[in-house]
């Protein structure tokens, strides 16, 4: 699990925390997390979050830290499996499934349902969403890409894809989303989404912006880094987790 607060790269793989500054250089920090493997690790507002699913039954931890040293559980979502939780600065913002809507909450505390436009067939679940400070993005199964300027009304766009998306970040060219087959997509504008080339076939699951670079996690355990010196014109090479 990677997150950026900003400044440096949170990796986690409970019970290890490590914390880097450029992807290669890496230092175990002491944590109180436990032993329950997060679903998800992100940084939104002025916190870290993870979600930890529920075993058997039950149900999951949504856990915030400030460090990602020092961990607390905080108020779940309404949704019934929570895949990503995001802050726009005034709305924290969570996707999952497998109901039509997203959670949105001021504080954590309480979550309301902000209603999804039709998709067609049974609603497949959100798994990622990002901000840009102008929009959010969110992706999911069968290629579903939804958008919203302020959290609250959203609307389909066409991905041009019919594979599941898993991830999705903000760039310093605006959004890229990954998914199975090793699916990247790339738009300037959330609306209009182009296909990149990108050295694997194994599903990208975790996408984690960091400054210039854009880190994809993949299902076989690589990380590809995508660096754009100029629109449209990604580098991209691979790196070992610690």
């Amino acid at each position: 699990m990677l997150a950026w607060d900003g400044r440096e790269l949170l990796a986690m793989m409970p019970p290890q925390v490590w914390r880097g500054l450029d992807a290669v250089t890496w230092i175990e920090v002491p944590t109180d997390f436990g032993n329950l493997n997060p679903r998800f690790l992100t940084f939104a507002g002025d916190r870290f979050f993870a979600f930890c699913p529920p075993f058997l039954w039950g149900a999951g931890q949504l856990k915030a830290s400030p460090d990602g040293k020092h961990w607390s559980i905080v108020e779940q979502p309404r949704l019934g499996d929570v895949f990503q939780v995001i802050s726009t600065g005034s709305l924290y913002v969570a996707v999952g499934g497998p109901n039509p809507w997203v959670d949105t909450s001021r504080d954590t505390v309480s979550w309301s349902a902000q209603l999804l436009p039709p998709a067609g067939g049974a609603y497949p679940y959100l798994h990622d969403v990002a901000w840009d400070g102008r929009s959010l993005v969110a992706v999911g199964m069968s290629g579903l890409i939804v958008t919203s300027s302020d959290g609250l009304v959203w609307s389909v766009q066409s991905s041009g894809v019919s594979t599941s998306l898993y991830a999705v970040a903000t760039t310093t060219d605006g959004f890229v989303c990954g998914g199975e087959g090793g699916t990247l997509l790339a738009s300037a504008d959330a609306m209009l989404w182009r296909s990149e080339g990108v050295p694997t076939q194994s599903t990208i699951v975790r996408l984690v912006a960091a400054g210039h670079r854009t880190l994809a996690v993949t299902s076989d355990g690589s990380v590809l880094v995508r660096t754009c010196e100029q629109l449209h014109r990604p580098r991209r090479h691979l790196v070992h987790l610690p």
